[in-house]
């Protein structure tokens, strides 16, 4: 379940990043304190321990009951056990994934590379290339490759594939080099970014 940062004690426990005891919570005092329950469910005692990957709090493992002061430093230390186990988990498996990327974008590379390098290759095999090589690497909806067509005098198009593996719907159409996103990418060289 999501839900906001705010002043609940799970959030305070991601915030601090050191774990957290409550016992004998009143029943007023549960929505405010525990978010994760949407309607009243007796919960008086609370434990929470913040769950590490490279420095930074990315969970909270949660435990509570509905008996008074049901925890102590000991429930405390078995958690941190678990949160050890999940942050290690957690690395292995984005350093796997990492790898994977890396595996990826060198394939693509090579496969680009190769078919750059063939005799004869021409700008749209080149094009082409580029394209095939992104959209194997980068996760994306719509991946495209945008050139100037020296016969209609205007930066357009060239070729372009969406994620449903529809190609070319958006070929040969002029991009307005005003307002279009990629505009500084061409004329500056840079890369543009919009979370």
């Amino acid at each position: 379940m999501l839900f906001r940062s705010g002043m609940d004690i799970v959030s305070q426990i991601a915030n601090s990043g050191r774990p957290e005891i409550l016992t004998e919570i009143k029943p007023s005092a549960q929505a405010d304190l525990i978010p994760y329950y949407n309607q009243p469910a007796g919960t008086t005692s609370f434990v929470g321990v913040p769950v590490f990957l490279n420095h930074t709090v990315i969970g909270v493992l949660c435990a509570d009951s509905t008996q008074d002061d049901a925890y102590d430093e000991i429930t405390i230390g078995s958690l941190g056990h678990f949160t050890k186990l999940i942050s290690g988990l957690t690395q292995s498996y984005t350093r796997k994934y990492d790898l994977l990327q890396s595996s990826r974008a060198l394939e693509a590379l090579a496969q680009f590379r190769s078919m750059v390098n063939r005799p004869g290759a021409t700008m749209e095999q080149i094009a082409t290339a580029l394209l095939e090589s992104s959209a194997s690497v980068v996760e994306s909806h719509n991946v495209g490759v945008v050139l100037f067509d020296r016969q209609q005098e205007q930066w357009t198009i060239h070729y372009d594939v969406s994620a449903g593996g529809e190609a070319g719907t958006l070929r040969g159409k002029a991009v307005n080099v005003e307002s279009s996103l990629v505009a500084p990418t061409i004329f500056r060289g840079t890369t543009t970014c919009v979370p």
